[in-house]
């Protein structure tokens, strides 16, 4: 077993689109210096969903980049398809971790 958990994944990858969506909504209200830090902000989060998307790729694993409705995704695991909700809870979880991991990539470009 290599330590791999869909649902983990799943609830890490809806909360880096909703962080992702955050960003775009972020930019799009700002200018100047506040915007271009918002820009740098999404390009993190655009890696990390990369990132996200080859371990489940490496898993078998796939999930759509537009939810069903709400936080509602379908996805594909080894073969068999399904929809995941990330509950309110899971998502507020997954979203800390993400901005701690994000604030964490940044404070080492210092």
């Amino acid at each position: 077993m290599n330590g791999f958990d869909p649902i983990i994944a799943l609830n890490v990858r809806i909360a880096l689109l909703a962080a992702l969506d955050s960003a775009e909504e972020f930019v799009g209200e700002t200018k100047g210096f506040t915007q271009a830090i918002g820009k740098v902000v999404g390009k993190c989060i655009l890696f990390e969903l990369e990132k996200s998307k080859q371990v489940m790729k490496e898993n078998k694993m796939w999930v759509e980049d537009h939810p069903v409705r709400g936080y509602r995704y379908r996805y594909l695991l080894q073969g068999r398809r399904g929809e995941h909700e990330a509950s309110e809870a899971d998502l507020n979880l997954h979203l800390g971790i993400v901005q701690r991991t994000l604030e964490h990539k940044i404070s080492k470009c210092k």
